[in-house]
């Protein structure tokens, strides 16, 4: 159960952020455990996320306007839904750890 919140999280409990928050994502190679195939636009990926540091989970989608193939580094948008709580962690200069199944497949920053 997450810190500060009491019972099961429901939606009600969570908020969208106003708007797509602009993000630099970079994508772990294949051989370090990373996709196997770029992210293509319009995939609507939506990997685990974690904010380090605090460890916390949110939920969101990144998307990207070019193909991002694992090893780069690329700009995209992060629609992201989160607790009420982690609202003054999602700014600029924040990192994000990105997974998918069990495997690290890159890291975000909120520019």
């Amino acid at each position: 159960m997450l810190a500060g919140v009491k019972g099961p999280m429901k939606s009600e409990n969570f908020h969208n952020a106003d708007h797509p928050l602009k993000v630099v994502v970079e994508l772990a190679e294949t051989g370090s455990g990373g996709r196997h195939r770029p992210v293509v636009p319009g995939e609507n990926w939506r990997p685990d996320m974690y904010l380090i540091g605090s460890g916390r989970q949110f939920w969101g989608q990144i998307d990207f306007e070019d193909l991002a193939y694992p090893g780069s580094t690329q700009e995209g948008w992060l629609y992201a839904s989160y607790p009420e709580d982690l609202s003054n962690q999602l700014v600029s200069g924040a990192k994000i750890r990105l997974i998918s199944g069990a495997q690290d497949v890159g890291i975000a920053t909120i520019w």
